[in-house]
């Protein structure tokens, strides 16, 4: 169980590859004393905010996650390095997965 804050729920998600290689991505996080990932690759997550637990953001606002940690297909359920979040729906298909490049948007 974690201490972290729920952040919400969001629809029309997107992964965003920031590496491909998880164990090589861990052992810089493990330095950092963060992580672990528990995915199959590094992502980001962007999406639409369907509701904010937080107040952080509107409902349609979009938004970007810190690095996911671990995310459950079944619950919907995905862990970032700061919050949890409830994910709806489908994945989006609006943007093609930016890589790193989803660190450049600022909404």
């Amino acid at each position: 169980m974690t201490d972290k804050k729920e952040g919400g729920r969001l629809t029309g998600w997107q992964f965003h590859t920031l590496f491909k290689d998880v164990e090589k991505a861990n052992e810089f996080l493990a330095k950092q004393g963060r992580g672990p990932i528990t995915t199959d690759k590094a992502y980001k997550l962007s999406a639409t905010v369907v509701e904010d637990f937080l107040g952080r953001w509107r409902p349609g606002d979009s938004m970007h996650t810190s690095l996911v940690l671990s995310y459950d297909e079944e619950t919907g359920r995905l862990e970032t390095e700061n919050t949890i979040y409830w994910l709806e729906g489908e994945a989006g298909d609006s943007l093609p997965d930016l890589g790193p490049a989803i660190n450049n948007i600022f909404y």
